[in-house]
């Protein structure tokens, strides 16, 4: 639950350009919001959430990669897929049971 509650306040801090982390993928996106998946524990104690950056017609899905040091979580890594097409996601949903896909 704390990996969950960091990794959303990271990504809303994030997006509202008040970390050191940025990314020029989402910024020119611009996104409007962003939805987290629920995370997983890697097998080098690592925790990802997949996650999803909306703007009014794009989105970006990706995920996200946290780790415990000294008991405080700390971003790890942002994995981005490319940009796509709001459109696109709502037509290829209707045939595939997910749009959402981890990355391997």
């Amino acid at each position: 639950m704390e990996a969950y509650l960091f990794a959303r306040e990271f990504l809303t801090e994030m997006m509202a350009g008040n970390t050191e982390i940025s990314n020029e993928e989402i910024n020119e996106l611009g996104p409007r919001s962003f939805r987290l998946g629920g995370g997983r524990t890697e097998a080098d104690g690592d925790v990802s959430f997949l996650v999803r950056f909306l703007s009014n017609n794009e989105s970006i899905t990706g995920e996200l990669y946290i780790r415990l040091e000294e008991e405080n979580w700390v971003f790890d890594g942002l994995i981005l897929e490319e940009k796509r097409a709001i459109s696109e996601i709502r037509e290829s949903a209707r045939y595939e049971f997910s749009p959402y896909e981890r990355f391997f």
